[in-house]
């Protein structure tokens, strides 16, 4: 199992290296959260770091972008990346009538919940699939057991709760008759704290609680999923790394309980949907 780290800053980059397997990076002008993205130039640049590099294609696409997202997918196809995160239907269609060679890994944020789907995916030519951040340990293991796909599984991030192609926050500002400046920001509904953020393809929506899934990494090591990922997003650099390390140690079979401890102490202990099951009742209206 290989450890993945989704880079929001580019200057965090060098800090990471000797942590982690590879990289997830947006590219620029085709991809939301993320504060930085990444040039084909960049980009290639990245694959000289004898690292994995995964390129994240994450925002609907227009109509009138597909000619220079065809010229992307181009470009990264002739590029030693490991694959393509991909969000749009449009980039499995070009990559298959264009017999492009690079992997695709199916990355529709609420969507990837089941191995019936995986399984179709699979068999239309996507390699991998981002297994989606609202389900459960065990739906994650029983998706990787039936599934002949490779996964990826989110273990630290601020996850995200909703994207929007609108323009949310400049929209509410101009509402005030004021700018959006670009930053973070923090919405409440009532005791709830969510962080929002705005670029020009799009809003996301995230918790402000940590996903820490630490605790389940030996379980996935056992079942041979093929990467975990660390989404670095509004996390201090320096607990990134310490994260990286204590994951490094469980993955090695040292200290597993005594790191699993100690990533509670640096992260906290929020462990989202892993170990909550929703239960849905179909409501049956009474008969004459």
């Amino acid at each position: 199992m290989k450890t993945l780290v989704k880079i929001n800053k580019k200057e965090n980059i060098n800090s990471y290296i000797s942590l982690c397997d590879g990289f997830i990076v947006g590219l620029e002008d085709f991809s939301i959260d993320y504060d930085d993205t990444f040039n084909i130039e960049e980009i290639e640049s990245l694959t000289k770091l004898n690292k994995e590099i995964f390129v994240a294609i994450n925002k609907n696409i227009f109509n009138s972008e597909l000619d220079i997202l065809k010229e992307k997918l181009f470009m990264l196809d002739k590029l030693k990346i490991k694959g393509i995160l991909f969000y749009d239907l449009s980039i499995l269609y070009i990559k298959k009538h264009n017999n492009l060679n690079i992997d695709l890994v199916w990355n529709q944020t609420h969507m990837v919940t089941n191995y019936n789907t995986c399984n179709y995916y699979y068999e239309k030519g996507v390699k991998y699939g981002f297994i989606s951040g609202e389900i459960t340990k065990d739906e994650i293991l029983e998706i990787n057991k039936k599934s002949n796909m490779n996964f990826l599984v989110t273990i630290v991030a601020h996850q995200v709760m909703s994207c929007s192609r609108r323009l949310l926050l400049s929209n509410y500002y101009n509402s005030i008759n004021k700018k959006y400046d670009g930053s973070l920001k923090q919405i409440k509904e009532h005791d709830k704290t969510y962080l929002i953020k705005e670029n020009k393809d799009g809003t996301v929506i995230k918790t402000s609680e940590v996903l820490n899934g630490i605790s389940i990494i030996p379980e996935l090591l056992e079942n041979n999923i093929s990467y975990i990922v660390v989404d670095e997003s509004y996390i201090e650099k320096e607990k990134i790394e310490q994260t990286l390390k204590l994951i490094e140690q469980i993955k090695s079979g040292s200290n597993r309980e005594k790191c699993i401890n100690d990533s509670y102490s640096l992260l906290g202990d929020n462990t989202s949907f892993l170990f909550k099951k929703t239960i849905y009742k179909v409501k049956r209206e009474a008969q004459e």
